[in-house]
């Protein structure tokens, strides 16, 4: 009879951790409690400089655009084409822009991404006159590095940011990623550097989906095995990079 109240009240202790597990987005914690993941900064006329969330007025952080783009570089893949049945080499090149986040928040915010040409040039010689063939404009058949990467799981918070204007949408990384394999030229990949694939940190009701910062907190002290990214990860288990 005792071993029989013991287990039910074990179970009764699992089940309601387990539910408070699942409801451990922001939406469950009072407004006035909840203490979002991600915040925008605090623009003030006088900041505190050890205050990482303030910003003065006049902050390029409240003028900047999202990006910043690098040198464009070019690359060059050497190929191969079947041409009357005849194997030959090409030489693809393709246009390769580099570009840093301002003021963006999430898991590799503080990482750099490429966004490669979705059109190269190809160039080889035709094995039946000898003779050059330059092609201009050609589909990138190369692309694979276009895009936020994969997270990984070593960097644990190395090149997360907490304090920033805005976040890229996690279902944009995650096709980009899964789907559309960083391919650019992919029709499933949506360029991180378009405004609609961003989200503003003063969203609070996306920014609430990321659920709150202390109860996170406490349910990782709680269960140990839960990777730091946890943090970073939305009620439906789409990481904010």
């Amino acid at each position: 009879m005792a071993t029989s109240k013991s287990m039910k009240i074990k179970l009764l202790f699992l089940i309601s951790f387990f539910f408070i597990l699942a409801h451990a987005e922001g939406q469950g914690v009072p407004r006035f409690l909840w203490n979002p993941v991600v915040k925008p900064y605090e623009f003030v006329p006088n900041p505190d400089g050890n205050n990482t969330r303030q910003k003065g007025f006049d902050s390029n952080s409240n003028t900047s655009k999202p990006y910043t783009l690098g040198t464009p570089y070019l690359v060059t893949e050497i190929g191969s084409v079947t041409i009357n049945g005849k194997k030959v080499s090409t030489v693809d090149t393709f246009w390769v822009y580099p570009y840093t986040s301002n003021d963006r928040v999430g898991l590799s915010a503080k990482q750099p991404f490429v966004i490669e040409s979705m059109l190269m040039n190809r160039s080889y010689t035709d094995p039946d006159t000898d003779k050059s063939v330059f092609l201009a404009d050609q589909p990138n058949q190369h692309s694979s590095n276009s895009g936020v990467r994969r997270y990984n799981p070593l960097d644990r918070l190395l090149f997360a940011e907490m304090y920033g204007n805005y976040f890229i949408k996690g279902e944009a990384n995650t096709t980009n990623q899964g789907v559309a394999n960083l391919n650019v030229v992919d029709s499933a990949f949506g360029s991180p550097i378009n405004a609609s694939n961003l989200v503003s940190t003063r969203n609070i009701e996306e920014v609430m989906k990321l659920g709150d910062f202390k109860t996170k907190v406490r349910i990782m002290n709680r269960m140990p095995h839960l990777h730091a990214s946890y943090i970073y990860r939305e009620m439906k288990g789409v990481l904010i990079q």
